[in-house]
């Protein structure tokens, strides 16, 4: 069944009520070598999975946005997955560099860097979205361009979140900007900081403020947008899927999306329009040259 690795402190999740459809026969003739993914671990068990998801909105958003979807995953494939919850970017980066997801919902940078130390492999992104990083102020503020954030208070959700924290700080030293920077765990807190005034610029992406309370929004004013990139993907763990198994994945999500419960749902997360991603699609986050940037104590390798 759907769990949820619920963290401590955050309030309990409402219970599910489930109902599963039963595979009659136990797949055989798995690949050697792979996790036998859709093949019952013994008779009567199912398959048990850990699914990650990078924290850019607090834990109760993230349960809303993924639940239906993993929950049809788990019908339609007869396994179980576990939605398991990171308080903040940095300790789930840790987790899943450190290979702990089965699959795992990333941003470009996590991607790549999992590919090449670990093996993780894009299984799909959205389509009609691009990801890109914004950089918004008070809706009262005198601030109108970026030019005068020099010297000014940024919030940033963490030191390695792509388009929020990287690529923002990329291309605002590249015009020569100096700012002090302050870091808040997720997108929301960083909107949250410039609301209450203890920043002077707060830092996100489209995807996340648009999602934020009108109230909250009506309060914040954009004033710039970085590069445009290839959205988050859906990532899995090496030697977890078969090639038809793959296939499978990817098609009950993308039946998902094309239901009408699914497309309400699948903005949330969002991805609306899932297609099939490939790892070379990512090969523009390297031509970003944020190397520089990257804070060593949330490095991959550490």
């Amino acid at each position: 069944m759907f769990r949820w690795n619920q963290l401590p402190g955050e309030p309990p999740m409402p219970p599910l009520n489930i109902s599963y459809f039963r595979i009659l026969t136990i797949a055989i003739g798995c690949v050697v070598g792979y996790t036998l993914l859709f093949c019952q671990d013994s008779v009567g068990e199912k398959p048990r999975y850990t699914f990650g998801v990078v924290p850019q909105y607090e834990p109760q958003t993230i349960y809303k946005a993924w639940k239906p979807l993993l929950t049809y995953l788990e019908e339609t494939l007869d396994i179980e997955i576990e939605l398991q919850g990171s308080p903040d970017i940095p300790t789930f980066e840790a987790m899943y560099f450190d290979g702990k997801y089965d699959f795992a919902y990333v941003n470009p940078w996590h991607a790549v860097h999992a590919y090449e130390t670990l093996g993780y492999l894009p299984l799909l992104r959205d389509s009609k979205r691009s990801l890109f990083g914004i950089v918004v102020v008070s809706s009262n503020s005198a601030i109108r361009s970026i030019n005068e954030l020099n010297g000014k208070i940024m919030a940033f959700p963490a030191p390695n979140a792509l388009a929020a924290t990287l690529m923002v700080k990329s291309e605002l030293s590249e015009i020569g900007l100096e700012f002090t920077e302050v870091y808040t765990q997720t997108h929301s807190s960083s909107y949250l900081n410039v609301i209450y005034g203890t920043a002077d610029a707060g830092t996100g992406v489209k995807g996340t403020f648009e999602a934020q309370d009108p109230k909250i929004k009506s309060q914040l004013r954009v004033i710039y947008e970085t590069k445009h990139i290839k959205p988050h993907p859906i990532t899995v763990r090496p030697n977890i899927l078969t090639p038809d198994n793959r296939d499978r994945f990817i098609q009950a999500v993308r039946d998902f999306a094309g239901s009408e419960i699914g497309r309400q749902s699948m903005e949330l997360i969002p991805m609306s329009s899932p297609v099939n991603a490939e790892i070379a699609e990512y090969d523009e986050v390297k031509a970003l040259h944020i190397e520089r940037y990257i804070s060593e104590s949330q490095s991959p390798n550490k």
